[in-house]
């Protein structure tokens, strides 16, 4: 029962951790590479379409 309790304690840190991280990872922009560059030119409007009909 205590080794039960240990294994559930250490993955729930573990999901504290990675949740914390994922937040973490949210505040600092978006790098865009050339690729995307170069579709959004080509999608852009169409992309912005979309995301005033997702939101």
């Amino acid at each position: 029962m205590k080794f039960t309790t240990g294994v559930f304690g250490a993955l729930i840190a573990a999901s504290a951790a990675a949740a914390a991280a994922a937040a973490a990872a949210q505040d600092s922009p978006i790098i865009h590479d050339g690729e995307f560059n170069f579709l959004s030119a080509q999608f852009g409007d169409e992309w912005a379409a979309q995301d005033i009909r997702i939101d």
